[in-house]
């Protein structure tokens, strides 16, 4: 289960991490300025996070992984934060955490590009 624990951090450092590249990306970037930065990357990688992070609540059972518990084996749907747990039978088993964890992983994903945007900038300078 300390998988599930360490995604859920390695997820609220993503969004904060992400959240911050946007905002510098945004504010570094200008519509005159061609290259890495431009005001039109920073755009589109905007329009490709949210298709990424809206395709992300139909698809929450497809990012998933198996996990040990004693004899069974278990799924836990949700990448990086947990979502829902399958168990062996196959039956769900959500909770008052399921809605603001798939939100959660929207933004993650939403704001992935961002980041990696930013990092590709911080190498290049």
């Amino acid at each position: 289960m300390y998988i599930t624990l360490a995604l859920a951090i390695f997820g609220l450092f993503g969004i904060a991490v992400g959240v911050d590249s946007l905002r510098k990306n945004w504010k570094r970037s200008s519509s005159n300025v061609t290259g890495t930065l431009s005001r039109r990357n920073v755009v589109i990688l905007i329009i490709i996070g949210a298709v990424v992070g809206i395709a992300t609540w139909p698809a929450t059972y497809f990012m998933g992984y198996p996990l040990h518990v004693g004899k069974e084996v278990v799924r836990i749907v949700g990448v990086p934060f947990f979502v829902a747990y399958f168990d062996a039978e196959g039956a769900d088993l959500v909770g008052p955490l399921t809605m603001p964890g798939v939100i959660a992983n929207s933004i993650f994903w939403f704001v992935l590009p961002q980041t990696i945007l930013f990092l590709v900038w911080r190498r290049g300078r």
